[in-house]
């Protein structure tokens, strides 16, 4: 009854206030100091019912808050093993000196000698003693385990910082002015990193001057609006603003790119702790430039939000996240906009200087310029990736001109001042220059193209020439980098292989490319022969992109086993392959499915251990009529299949299957396949491989999983 009216359960937060915390990193540190504190509770059973946390995080502080934590956790009864009964007691049943020993050092006395009792644990008799152990107090446990926990947040750089006292040195992300720390409504005073918790903490810098006292847990976010002028939410902040924008935007006419500006709307939300949108223009001459220069300049640069018109095109105008929330704003909009007036004049000159010389002049350049110490220069690899262009536009009937110039031009912009200025937009400022240059418009948009996709679900390039030059790009980087020993390894891709992977297997299906992948492979291999120190390094690379494949397609919802009974037999080209995972979802559908699939496996297994391939089958030696059906619905079926692929009807392909599986039953019914009588044998061998053959046409149904079926 004493222990129930001791244990009480209520809010737990604790905030830690710091310098500007770093932006990218901020919701992620929130995220697993809310995970780290929930383990510290689950761990010492203080949480008094199942339940999570809410995390709240500004550039100033980080915040935990978890409800139903109990203050401490409840006494436990414990069996503490002592010693077997003939050491503990004596022939008289005294106890011994050993026991005694025991018992004092876990802080029992003689009157618990009372409470020992004897259990056999297998065939020896021990003693035992029930022992009732207070729980951990929850200030305790925080003062404890919290320390460690912040050393295990994932700070993307430490600060060292030294305390007031000029001698304490302390480690985190930003140095931290203050925690915050209380149960409900009481305080809890722990110490952690140099600084005694309060039940105070501070505001907005600027738009809140008096401390704010937190009274009561449960009123944190609530007090922290009213009185600190603080939204302590990131998601709250990221609404707030994303309502302003488009509240401006609409109000001027305009429209927000709100799928290109979500991870600045990210990035902007965790530098302000009380966000006033104001709307803000550039001089309207800076609109000559191409508008990805003036994009760039204004959300990497400046962290401020393109307003376009109603048909995409840019405006001078935009709208910029300001942490102050101002009568007269004038002051704040007129900074920023003389801000960025040098900026935009800097993209001015840099375009400017660019384009006094073409594009096809600055090749010469990349003979300076280092891809990689084994495999040569940029000129060398553009020189490269221009003959592949050329090889692919051929096996494609496109331009093979276009492709081959595109392959020699597409680097060249590597070597601008448009591009040490910004990076972000090679290819991007070399399709500008190109048609500046009067290059034709395939040419142009190729050199934009052979970067996609840039990033996990970009679209991948659709016309033909970008397409020569993208795929010309990738696999000359996979084949060369893999030659030298240098695939990716754990979470180190330096060269984004893992990306360049995907990026072509990408291309091949989404624009149901015939293009044999393998002697593309080997067509690049060839061209770095002297440069390469690994053996077979486009069968390495060949399984390398059908790896990504396979995650590719488990991304858009193929089972593995789909999945596997596709790619499992090599597929030359990648043109076919949705078309067939399709077909391979509705087959998995049929009656006969399952007993196929596990018929297939079996064939496999008799044909791998007995089977020798220049056995045909004898028609003489077909016996019995289980036999001589199998062989004639084999022959009909192989026919009208091969006419189903060709027209790529994989699916009704795979119906004709249903038609043989009950002359497959009745064949392995009816007669025993390794007969003694080798002839006998051999025939029946072969009569199975044809069988094989058939079934795994369109794909390797044996791979299937058809268990739930």
């Amino acid at each position: 009854m004493l222990e129930r009216q001791t244990l009480m359960s209520d809010t737990l937060l604790i905030e830690f206030l710091t310098e500007e915390l770093p932006p990218k990193a901020l919701v992620n540190l929130s995220e697993a100091l809310g995970k780290e504190i929930m383990s510290i509770l689950r761990k010492n059973e203080l949480l008094s019912k199942d339940t999570d946390f809410l995390n709240f995080e500004t550039p100033r502080r980080l915040a935990v808050q978890v409800r139903g934590v109990l203050n401490r956790a409840p006494s436990k009864k414990n069996a503490i093993k002592l010693m077997p009964s003939h050491v503990g007691f004596d022939a008289k049943g005294k106890s011994t000196p050993s026991l005694k020993k025991k018992m004092q050092s876990l802080g029992l006395n003689s009157d618990h000698e009372e409470s020992i009792y004897k259990k056999m644990l297998g065939k020896v008799e021990m003693l035992f003693v029930d022992h009732s152990a207070e729980g951990a107090y929850l200030e305790k446990v925080l003062q404890d385990n919290l320390d460690t926990a912040l050393g295990r947040l994932p700070i993307p750089k430490l600060m060292t910082y030294q305390l007031d006292d000029g001698i304490e040195n302390i480690k985190f992300a930003r140095p931290v002015r203050g925690v915050l720390a209380i149960h409900g409504k009481t305080r809890l005073s722990i110490r952690i990193l140099g600084v005694d918790s309060e039940n105070v903490t501070k505001g907005h810098r600027f738009l809140s001057k008096t401390d704010i006292e937190i009274s009561n847990a449960d009123e944190y976010e609530d007090l922290m609006f009213k009185k600190g002028r603080v939204i302590a939410s990131s998601k709250n902040r990221r609404d707030n603003i994303l309502k302003q924008c488009r509240h401006h935007a609409k109000r001027l006419g305009y429209r927000l790119n709100e799928e290109k500006n979500s991870a600045l709307l990210d990035e902007v939300t965790s530098l302000v702790e009380w966000p006033v949108v104001y709307n803000a223009q550039f001089d309207e001459k800076f609109l000559s430039l191409p508008s990805e220069c003036l994009v760039l300049t204004m959300t990497t640069n400046q962290k401020y939000f393109p307003l376009y018109e109603k048909n995409g095109q840019l405006t001078n105008q935009f709208l910029l996240v300001s942490n102050m929330d101002m009568p007269d704003p004038s002051n704040i909009i007129k900074g920023n906009q003389r801000v960025i007036s040098p900026r935009l004049h800097d993209a001015r000159f840099f375009y400017e200087n660019d384009i006094k010389t073409p594009l096809s002049s600055k090749i010469g350049k990349l003979k300076t310029v280092i891809f990689h110490h084994k495999l040569g220069t940029l000129f060398e690899r553009s020189e490269r990736i221009s003959v592949i262009a050329r090889h692919i536009a051929e096996m494609l009937q496109c331009s093979p001109v276009e492709a081959e110039r595109a392959g020699e031009i597409c680097k060249a912009d590597l070597t601008t001042e448009m591009v040490a200025e910004f990076p972000e937009l090679q290819g991007t400022i070399g399709k500008y220059y190109a048609l500046y240059d009067n290059e034709s418009p395939n040419v142009a948009n190729a050199i934009e193209g052979q970067y996609l996709p840039k990033f996990h679900g970009d679209t991948v390039p659709n016309e033909k020439v970008s397409i020569c030059l993208a795929l010309a790009d990738k696999i000359d980087l996979l084949i060369g980098i893999f030659g030298i020993n240098g695939g990716p390894t754990g979470d180190k891709d330096p060269y984004a292989l893992r990306r360049s992977g995907l990026g072509v297997a990408r291309i091949l299906i989404e624009n149901k490319l015939p293009l044999n992948l393998p002697s593309l492979l080997n067509f690049s291999e060839n061209l770095l022969k002297e440069k390469l120190i690994t053996a077979g390094t486009a069968t390495q690379v060949y399984s390398f992109i059908l790896d990504r494949t396979r995650g590719y397609f488990r991304e858009i919802n193929f089972s593995l086993d789909e999945i596997e009974s596709v790619l499992s037999q090599k597929p030359t080209s990648f043109d076919k392959t949705s078309a067939i995972l399709n077909a391979i979802k509705e087959f998995k559908s049929l009656r006969e499915a399952a007993n196929l699939s596990s018929t297939n496996k079996r064939i496999k297994n008799i044909l791998r251990k007995n089977y020798n391939a220049k056995h045909s089958i004898i028609h003489s030696n077909l016996q019995h009529d289980s036999e001589v059906n199998l062989h004639i619905k084999t022959s009909r079926l192989d026919e009208e299949t091969d006419t189903l692929i060709s027209a790529n009807d994989f699916e009704k392909a795979l119906k004709l299957l249903s038609e043989i599986n009950d002359d497959i039953n009745y064949f392995f019914e009816s007669v025993l396949v390794i007969d003694k009588d080798i002839v006998k044998k051999n025939n029946r061998l072969a009569l199975l491989a044809n069988v094989e053959k058939l079934m795994n046409k369109v794909a390797n149904i044996s791979e299937l999983d058809l268990s739930k079926n």
